[in-house]
């Protein structure tokens, strides 16, 4: 059974973060084996590395865009190849600069210790309630990538169902909620077309929205 180790990190990115370090042997329902604080310094360096990799990946995105809604479009191909380069650039930047902070502040170093004695394949649930490290590659720190370690994001709150309690999941058709946007090149007529016919095959339910509102959105779940 794989060892489940919980980092929770309680804070903000400017003024740094509380860290508690929780390794269990098995899931959230078993009894913590180890339990060590630490902190986590802030570090808005960070986040302005991420804006900008952010950046660079939602201009390949418009590229993209402009290349489906037109593909008769001559693109230049330096200009694609500049556009990939600087993204991969960025990430390479991002990535850098998220190791150089989790394996040099002297404050989370028992924690960073405490993973490098883990073993391999362990389990990581980061537990945080901030947007930003929710974003963070976290799968790119060397760590946990040299060990092969699988991570998972959580907040900190949340209600942990007990398995005994759980009720089976009802058989019964697959369901796809579809939804159709907006746009002058989009041959949506088609797009159903190919859909409904996938979802007769596999004797799924289709339900079909065109630019719905988020409220309409929850009302589906």
């Amino acid at each position: 059974m794989k060892r489940l180790l919980t980092l929770i990190l309680d804070g903000e990115i400017e003024q740094g973060f509380d860290a508690t370090l929780e390794i269990r042997q098995g899931d959230l329902h078993s009894p913590s084996q180890t339990r060590i604080k630490g902190r986590l310094s802030g570090n808005r360096d960070l986040l302005n590395c991420y804006r900008h990799w952010q950046q660079r990946y939602l201009s390949l995105e418009m590229l993209f865009r402009a290349l489906s809604a037109n593909p008769e479009q001559v693109t230049n191909s330096s200009q694609r190849g500049e556009a990939f380069a600087a993204c991969r650039r960025a990430a390479e930047v991002l990535e850098k600069s998220l190791n150089h902070w989790l394996n040099t502040d002297l404050e989370f170093r028992g924690i960073r210790d405490k993973l490098l004695r883990s073993g391999k394949k362990f389990q990581l649930l980061l537990q945080t309630n901030n947007p930003w490290l929710r974003r963070f590659p976290w799968h790119r720190w060397d760590l946990l990538a040299e060990a092969q370690a699988e991570v998972a994001l959580s907040a900190i709150e949340y209600d942990c169902p007990n398995p005994l309690n759980r009720q089976p999941t009802p058989k019964g058709k697959v369901r796809i909620l579809a939804i159709l946007g907006q746009g002058a090149n989009l041959n949506q007529q088609a797009d159903q077309q190919a859909l409904e016919e996938l979802a007769g095959q596999a004797g799924a339910q289709i339900t079909w929205r065109q630019e719905p509102q988020a409220s309409e959105l929850n009302q589906q779940f």
